[in-house]
Parts: structure tokens; C-alpha cells; sequence
């Protein structure tokens, strides 16, 4: 499918990279994509130059009218940089090509975007070194969340940051514009190609070295990284995110209408602005 220059201002694009043997499951994934509640505007499948699409496979892309951008193969970088080149403006949602996804994950990334306009969304809950940081599997992004830190991913960086993940939420902390995270996960079920030795050596190998090395090159965080603490530091709307991580709110529409409601009633306003002495001084004492 060629590109078009009828872009809206802001569409929501899927991309995905896949490369091998796995390249089989692409409809596996894709079918769970175009069956969303909320479906994508466009998909992205971002390949190296030397990738051969299997017949079937080429067969369903078609089909489906899915964008094929032939790229140079930088391993998980290309998953999400070549996609910004063709969406800059654009809501990109990044998935693996290796898990299956629930129908209302693209809905319920826009509902966050809505509120959160300024920061990227992750879809898990892992935080490093302060940070709530990217989820491969899942993760709501756009260009001008990195600011222009993500043109210094070179040969140098690629070699030595084995961590994506961290390195994607390190840029956006940088840029003043740090990841917050969904309600939960955004994947369903294991495909017969995950691997999840991958998943460990990325996270728990990668992190620190991908970490030590960002800070020694382009220096430390300080503190950009305010945006998900203010959220998660507030005690009424923790206690209704703590409810959605337990199981103890099923309608997500509700929770968000609560959030909303919340934070713009007057009276919560007053009542956090006369007890945020007495909140601090029970976070000084806990400390």
C-alpha cells in the first residue's frame, strides 16, 4: 500500500516489526487489531530490507491494506522511529508481534491520551530508577514526547543500549514528558512464538547497563519525572487505581468518569489545597 498525503491531524497508527519464522503469526496478531472496539487508522509493519514475507502472510497484509515501510535492520529500534518518520503527528501504538491483545486496548489508550494528552502511555507497571517506562508489548506514543533525543540513536547507542524499553522512557523523561500507565495490560495470551528468555535478558540483563550508559552520556533526569509520581502520591485517586489493580472496579468507563469528576470538583480541589500540609507532614513521618 502506497502512503497517502491525506493525514488527518491526529491519527491513531499501529506499528509493529517482526522478522523470520515469526513473520507466520503476523495475522494472529493483526486479527486482534481489526477486531477492536476502536480501530486503528492505519497499521504500520516496519521490516528489514531483507525480510521475505511468506505468500500467505503477503496475501493477508494485502488484504488488510497494511503499510509495509522496508527499513534498515536496527533490531528493536525499528520498531517505532521509521513509523514516527511517516506519522510524525500522529498517535502510534506499539506492539509486539508475538502477543494477542484484548478489543478495547486501542479505546482505552485514547481515553488516557484524552486526559493525558502530553504523555506517553505504557501498558504495564514497570518502573526503573523512578521511571514508569515503555512496555514493548504495548505502549501509546508520539514523536514530540522525545523531543529531538531520539535522533542520537546511533550505531553507538544501538550497540550498547540492550534495553529499548528503558531507553524509550529515559528520552521521554528527558524531554519533560515522562510515561504514565494504563489501568492494566495490554496483552491476552502468548502466541507460539513468544519468548520470554528474550523478555528477561532485555529487562533484567539490559536495564542497568542501558541506564548507566544514557546517564553518562546525555546526564542524569533531575527531576522531570513528576507527572505519574502526582498521580500515584494522591491518596483518594491511589486508593481508586489500587481498586482498578485488584480487581475491585470492573467498568473502566466508570473509573475513568470518577478520575475526571475528581479532579475538576471544586470542593476535592479546596479540601486536597486545606489538607496538603497535613498529607505532607504524614509522608515526612512515614519517611
Amino acid at each position: 500500500m502506497e502512503m497517502q498525503n491525506t493525514i488527518k491531524e491526529e491519527n491513531v497508527v499501529v506499528s509493529l516489526t517482526s522478522y523470520g519464522i515469526r513473520l507466520k503469526n503476523l495475522p494472529n496478531v493483526l486479527d486482534t487489531i481489526y477486531a477492536q472496539t476502536m480501530l486503528p487508522d492505519v497499521v504500520v509493519l516496519n521490516l528489514a530490507y531483507d525480510e521475505i514475507i511468506p505468500d500467505v502472510v503477503d496475501v493477508y497484509l494485502k488484504n488488510h491494506r497494511v503499510i509495509i515501510n522496508r527499513v534498515h535492520d536496527t533490531k528493536v529500534y525499528k520498531k517505532i522511529i521509521p513509523t514516527f518518520k511517516l506519522f510524525p503527528n500522529d498517535c502510534v501504538i506499539c506492539i509486539d508481534d508475538d502477543w494477542l491483545y484484548p478489543d478495547g486496548m486501542i479505546a482505552d489508550f485514547m481515553h488516557i491520551h484524552s486526559m493525558y494528552p502530553n504523555n506517553p502511555i505504557s501498558g504495564n507497571k514497570y518502573i526503573y530508577r523512578g521511571m514508569q517506562c515503555h512496555c514493548g508489548c504495548a505502549s501509546l506514543v508520539k514523536s514530540s514526547f522525545f523531543g529531538d533525543y531520539l535522533d542520537y540513536v546511533d550505531e553507538e547507542v544501538m550497540r550498547l543500549c540492550h534495553s529499548s524499553d528503558i531507553l524509550y522512557s529515559y528520552f521521554a523523561a528527558k524531554a519533560g514528558h515522562p510515561y504514565i500507565r494504563t489501568n492494566g495490560l495490554y496483552f491476552l495470551n502468548m502466541t507460539p512464538f513468544n519468548e520470554s528468555v528474550s523478555y528477561t535478558k532485555s529487562v533484567n540483563n539490559g536495564a542497568l547497563k542501558t541506564y548507566e550508559f544514557l546517564t553518562e552520556r546525555f546526564g542524569p533526569i533531575y527531576g522531570n519525572i513528576n507527572e505519574y509520581h502526582k498521580i500515584k502520591n494522591d491518596e483518594y485517586i491511589g486508593n481508586i487505581i489500587n481498586e482498578i489493580e485488584n480487581g475491585l472496579i470492573h467498568d473502566v468507563n466508570f473509573y475513568y468518569e470518577k478520575y475526571t469528576n475528581v479532579l475538576n470538583c471544586n470542593s476535592y480541589r479546596l479540601g486536597h489545597f486545606l489538607l496538603s500540609p497535613f498529607i505532607l507532614l504524614k509522608r515526612l513521618i512515614k519517611k
